[in-house]
């Protein structure tokens, strides 16, 4: 009888935990976790009086096949829904300095500032632990990680000297309204309050940036020309700006027509010190501050 009433036990808590472990892995219960904790001590001792005792039974086989498979299912229901509680903090905190930034309209309290470092950080470790859950590449102990990086557009000849030079244009177009006593005034929208109104040429270069990122670097050339003028004479940046459009305008010309491109470089250094030579020549020195 008390062999009996030991199989029948180990048969009824081997479907316990079975059920107990699946409804833990679909539902994600607290409760369920709970149960199935307690019912697997239970059936340990009824396995051990089942299968191990002298009055071993074909029963007893069959309730250690639910054990096993209970308790894998009990064991990553505990490792899923302890990620989950992971990725729910994150949401919580995230929650919480959202509708704190909605409630200020600005980061002046140096408690927010910490909530939105501490989240960023959460969000940082939140994101590596599903890439490690859901990588399938694993190398011994070691989880092969998958990095994204920027996608870069490549360009080459024709292609990416045309959209250098657009973009060189553009840019021209846009500063040389500032140039000598007669230039008219740039309105440059600011990102808060009112717009900006300068007749600089280098401040509405500055201010330009373009989506297609080839165009933003033939931009990005002449800006430098401006800084470097501005930087050495403090003026003369929109005829600075003027001078590289038309030498890049012409160069670009140049070399489609087949001439090779480092000849055409020294002829442009050639007739920069010819210029320079002339004005010096020219030109008359300041004695006094008058």
């Amino acid at each position: 009888m008390n062999a009996f009433l030991a199989v029948s036990l180990s048969c009824v808590f081997g479907l316990l935990i079975s059920f107990f472990g699946f409804a833990a892995r679909k539902a994600v219960s607290a409760t369920a976790f709970t149960v199935t904790g307690v019912v697997n001590k239970f059936l340990t001792v009824a396995i051990n009086v089942t299968i191990w005792d002298k009055h071993a039974s074909p029963a007893g086989l069959v309730c250690l096949l639910f054990t096993i498979i209970g308790g894998v299912l009990y064991q990553q229901s505990v490792t899923g829904n302890g990620s989950q509680q992971r990725d729910a903090v994150v949401v919580t905190k995230q929650s919480d300095i959202e509708s704190n930034l909605v409630g200020d309209g600005d980061l002046e309290d140096e408690s927010e500032v910490k909530a939105v470092m501490n989240y960023e950080f959460q969000t940082s470790l939140a994101s590596k632990a599903r890439i490690a859950r859901t990588s399938t590449h694993q190398i011994g102990s070691r989880v092969a990680w998958s990095r994204n990086y920027a996608a870069k557009e490549i360009k080459f000849g024709v292609d990416a000297r045309a959209l250098m030079l657009k973009g060189v244009e553009e840019l021209a177009e846009a500063v040389k309204v500032t140039m000598g006593p007669k230039g008219r005034n740039v309105v440059i929208e600011q990102s808060f309050g009112a717009p900006k109104v300068t007749k600089d040429g280098v401040t509405v270069a500055k201010s330009i940036e373009f989506k297609d990122k080839v165009k933003n670097i033939g931009a990005s050339l002449v800006k430098q020309v401006a800084n470097a003028t501005n930087d050495v004479a403090g003026d003369g940046t929109t005829c600075a700006t003027v001078l590289t459009r038309a030498i890049f305008a012409e160069g670009c010309k140049s070399v489609a027509a087949g001439m090779n491109a480092m000849d055409l470089r020294r002829g442009i250094n050639m007739a920069v010190d010819a210029v320079v030579t002339s004005l010096k020549s020219r030109a008359r020195m300041i004695s006094t501050s008058e």
